[in-house]
């Protein structure tokens, strides 16, 4: 999150904001820059508050909270916007490169999580376990008076076929993940893109 070329400056210290810490669990701990600086966190921040809380900040750090040339073009200490995840569409990319602002995003996030609830949520839905629980819980298997019922559908993963948008890390572990559950695993390509990469499917076709 952090760029390796900011150096160590006693003088004056550099003012960070955090503008949404909430969205980060508790449990985990915010790593903090080393050179000397000031430190401002809040919950969450409104629309309204962005530029009273980023105005005089040298660095500002951010999950979801929006950061367009409308706010950022009066914050004239800004040099750098940590984006505290992996997708940086809450900032505009294009007015940052123009005033020379980096910006940074999380590198390698969530490479296991995800991939391993994308998994979960394919047993979920293929085998009607949300479904199935709430008959149970209403009564349904008692009064089918048997062993098994099958009041939903269910299928099986393996030879099914997973199709994935995206085949950057998170793609990539999430296809492993599939493969070793015996599924079939198909990438798509780009959207819009003029030619089909080998291997892909045309995005029009998923």
């Amino acid at each position: 999150m952090w760029p390796h070329d900011i150096k160590e400056k006693s003088w004056p210290p550099r003012k960070l904001s955090f503008l949404d810490r909430d969205t980060i669990p508790a449990s985990i701990t915010i790593p903090t820059p080393h050179f000397t600086h000031q430190w401002l966190e809040y919950e969450s921040t409104s629309p309204e508050q962005v530029l009273e809380r980023i105005l005089d900040a040298d660095v500002v750090i951010s999950n979801k909270v929006y950061l367009g040339s409308e706010v950022l073009e009066q914050a004239k200490h800004l040099t750098h916007i940590a984006v505290a995840a992996t997708g940086v569409n809450n900032v505009d990319l294009d007015y940052c490169a123009q005033r020379g602002i980096a910006v940074t995003n999380i590198q390698g996030y969530a490479t296991q999580s995800v991939p391993e609830h994308v998994v979960a949520l394919l047993f979920t839905l293929m085998r009607n376990i949300p479904a199935y629980h709430n008959d149970i819980r209403n009564g349904e298997w008692q009064r089918q008076n048997k062993f098994c019922f099958f009041t939903h559908p269910i299928q099986d993963i393996a030879n099914s076929t997973l199709g994935i948008i995206g085949s950057g890390a998170l793609g990539q572990a999430t296809a492993r993940l599939a493969r070793a559950i015996g599924m079939k695993v198909q990438f798509s390509e780009r959207k819009g893109a003029v030619q089909c990469r080998e291997g892909y499917v045309p995005f029009e076709r998923f």
